[in-house]
């Protein structure tokens, strides 16, 4: 697939909603966590509109799990992912990976955000290649202790 054939999109969208391309394939526990984390995040922010980048075959049976995430989210299949482990500048070689076209999708205006859980390395690299001008907000998450 090229750019023009990415699905959904909805930008533009006059009733307000925001759209994500997210990478479903990116981080330890996916596609499984991210579905669910969708589920939820489709349960606080009615509006929301997501395009969920990996491979189909392991979506498809997580979003019909997840009747809420499903009812949000347009599948654009690709069975390429960025390990964990690789370097970003090999990561910038793969070029139909779901990060990849997450980071597609904003640039071509199909999408207003990037969400990934992977590679962060590769996650910072590409927004200033190919999302320039742009902010690049990595959120790494940390555990607030409750102490008296």
């Amino acid at each position: 697939m090229n750019k023009t054939e990415i699905p959904g999109s909805f930008p533009s969208d006059p009733s307000g909603a925001f759209s994500l391309a997210v990478d479903g394939m990116g981080g330890d526990g996916a596609p499984e966590v991210v579905v669910a984390g969708l589920a939820i995040a489709a349960e606080r922010h009615r509006d929301l509109r997501v395009l969920l980048i990996g491979d189909e075959a392991r979506l498809q049976p997580l979003l019909a799990r997840y009747p809420r995430a499903a009812a949000v989210c347009t599948v654009w299949h690709t069975d390429v992912s960025i390990p964990m482990d690789m370097k970003p500048t090999q990561a910038l070689r793969q070029r139909q990976s779901s990060m990849r076209l997450a980071m597609d999708a904003v640039a071509s205006g199909r999408a207003q955000g990037v969400v990934s859980a992977g590679n962060s390395g590769a996650m910072l690299l590409w927004p200033r290649l190919w999302l320039k001008p742009c902010r690049v907000f990595p959120a790494l998450p940390w555990r607030l202790s409750a102490r008296p």
